[in-house]
């Protein structure tokens, strides 16, 4: 499981009053096993957003059972995503759309990724295995310029000797 903080530039959308648009992306490769005729993936991913009034440790015990005490009930808080972690998570492709206020986005704002059994749980030497993937998040605020923020958080400034 990986958490992404994403660099979104809080001042500027506290203070708007408009709807801006977000498309997480989530792509990767299974590996697959075919077992009797019938095709297994290895290991699936989904992922899922910290939600606009979820502070980072419920969001942390919404997506991993391990952190919760026993018999304590999260309930779902993030986004209202266009397609839905039900249909989106069916492929190895999974992308998802919301639109809203920028207020809602203001903040700062996780993304997890994680891991969904499959026949590599069987598989003691496999459990561990490292799985590549792709995580592309696009923002659309209309009318602000936030790409220089979102840049300069991204790229690390080089070192002077």
């Amino acid at each position: 499981m990986q958490f992404f903080d994403l660099p979104i530039p809080s001042n500027q959308l506290l203070n708007l009053d408009t709807k801006v648009k977000l498309r997480v992306t989530l792509s990767y490769f299974a590996e697959p096993n075919t077992v009797r005729r019938t095709l297994y993936r290895g290991l699936d991913l989904e992922w899922d957003m910290q939600g606009p009034a979820e502070s980072t440790n419920s969001f942390a015990k919404r997506i991993n059972m391990n952190l919760r005490a026993p018999k304590e009930e999260i309930e779902t808080a993030s986004f209202g995503w266009e397609v839905g972690i039900q249909r989106r998570s069916r492929g190895t492709v999974q992308s998802d759309r919301w639109t809203g206020p920028a207020s809602h986005l203001a903040g700062k704002k996780r993304i997890a990724v994680y891991p969904i059994l499959g026949w590599w749980n069987v598989r003691k030497q496999l459990q561990f295995q490292q799985m590549n993937f792709s995580l592309v998040i696009s923002i659309e605020v209309p009318e602000v310029p936030i790409y220089t923020f979102v840049k300069s958080a991204l790229i690390p400034l080089p070192l002077s000797v």
